[in-house]
């Protein structure tokens, strides 16, 4: 686990296995806790990197017109639509549809489309 870590330099004297551990993991993908007074528990930081996806799309009625002016929004939670909640409270950008009906909007993984009148 620490083989490709930077080596960490120690004088002489007394340093704390909290501040060793995070000089010596601060380039690494690893993360520690302390389970108990006697046990380190190495973990795996999350990836804070998010994909990014470009969702883009045409809207349009049952006839197949296109809905010029609809909102489109990339909310972070999912909306409840059976009790009214649209999810605008989470809303992370947003969009409206062009007078052809298109779209397009970043999205990161994970997030929801949202479209309302």
């Amino acid at each position: 686990m620490f083989k490709d870590l930077p080596e960490v330099e120690l004088k002489k004297g007394i340093i704390k296995a909290n501040n060793l551990l995070n000089s010596s993991l601060v380039d690494s993908n690893f993360d520690f806790v302390y389970d108990n007074e006697y046990t380190i528990i190495f973990k795996e930081k999350p990836n804070t990197t998010q994909q990014q996806l470009l969702v883009s799309g045409t809207i349009t009625d049952e006839q197949g017109m296109p809905l010029p002016g609809l909102t489109v929004y990339i909310s972070s939670t999912q909306p409840n639509m059976e009790q009214g909640e649209n999810g605008s409270k989470t809303m992370v950008r947003g969009t409206v549809t062009d007078f052809d009906g298109k779209f397009s909007i970043q999205a990161d993984k994970g997030q929801f489309l949202v479209i309302t009148v």
